[in-house]
């Protein structure tokens, strides 16, 4: 079992050692307490660095370890500025320890990495973000292309000879201008054509912000309706993406009717849009904490919906009204265009 890189940030003394409980409990090859994380190893056991300033935080972000950051009372203080400094720098997961000393952690644990996901994009913060949030969905994120030869050319050479790593999830931002994004659109569906099984394991998510110049809307819509219903803006993605990295297994939801606010990405990326630029859309998450499910990672979360609400998230556009239905299984399947 893994786990993200711990940071004790700003702790009063009774909050670290709630903390250091917390991860001693963990059943794991040992809690390591980090004096300096520049020279230490954090790829086994629990890597705690209790006395995280900012620039540890600007530091480990940089890298590509998952990082969970414990927060108190210190923090709670000035909560507005800390979470902007938290978002500015590409930081996710935030929990913020309870003052009362109940100790109801989040499901702190990694899952297993078993997808794949491309982000196309030269957009520093939001690869970092997107990284951090897909890391606690079990999702190991590529990040490096440079052009649409060498992007092209790694997806044929999947296709042809290696499909078990073909990414489950195509991130584009369509203000990146390393990638001529109608082209690469056109490369993916004519890969599709040729290789149709590959399309029904692929969700595609498109990112736009719409206040910067860029691609003309009519022109990239013909390009993307075959592969996705909607632009997200990128606030309404990182909204989405934390959505759906806390939604349950299938599996549970049908047993459990309390969990069903939550969407998995599928659902979102091709079923009922929600419009998160609207905080009514948001109200999955009181009924998640208030019918008791305060062990959901979307705890860890919960920070960056309310910051970014708060900031008034900008709404994407709608490419098809109509959730896409497989006719043949209504109730519980969902079909990509």
């Amino acid at each position: 079992m893994k786990y993200p890189v711990f940071l004790g940030f700003r702790l009063e003394q009774e909050e670290l050692l709630l903390a250091e409980y917390i991860l001693h409990s963990l059943k794991s090859r040992g809690l390591k307490s980090i004096q300096d994380p520049f020279f230490s190893d954090l790829s086994s056991g629990i890597a705690f660095y209790p006395a995280a300033d900012e620039n540890t935080v600007k530091t480990i972000s940089d890298w590509m370890h998952p990082v969970l950051i414990f927060t108190g009372k210190k923090t709670e203080k000035n909560k507005k500025d800390h979470d902007a400094f938290f978002y500015e720098n590409g930081i996710a997961a935030v929990w913020k320890i309870p003052e009362n000393g109940l100790i109801l952690p989040p499901r702190l644990e990694l899952p297993e990495l078993k997808k794949i996901a491309y982000f196309i994009s030269e957009n520093s913060l939001y690869r970092k973000l997107f990284r951090q949030i897909l890391s606690f969905g079990g999702y190991s994120v590529r990040t490096d292309f440079q052009s649409n030869e060498t992007l092209n050319t790694e997806l044929k050479r999947i296709a042809e000879t290696d499909p078990k790593i073909w990414p489950a999830l195509i991130l584009v931002d369509l203000d990146s201008e390393r990638i001529d994004i109608s082209s690469f659109f056109y490369f993916l569906r004519s890969l599709f054509q040729k290789n149709p099984s590959l399309k029904s394991k692929t969700s595609v998510m498109a990112i736009k912000d719409f206040a910067l110049p860029g691609l003309d809307l009519g022109t990239i819509s013909t390009s993307l309706k075959p592969l996705t219903k909607r632009i997200f803006h990128p606030h309404e993605a990182i909204l989405a993406l934390c959505e759906a990295v806390s939604a349950p297994p299938i599996s549970e939801k049908k047993d459990d009717i309390r969990i069903k606010p939550f969407r998995n990405l599928e659902e979102i990326l091709y079923g009922t849009a929600g419009n998160y630029s609207d905080p009514a859309s948001l109200k999955f998450m009181d009924q998640y904490i208030q019918t008791g499910q305060i062990f959901s990672r979307f705890i860890l979360f919960s920070w960056l919906a309310e910051y970014l609400l708060s900031e008034e998230v900008a709404s994407g556009v709608l490419l098809s009204p109509e959730p896409v239905i497989d006719p043949r299984n209504f109730l519980n399947s969902i079909r990509r265009p």
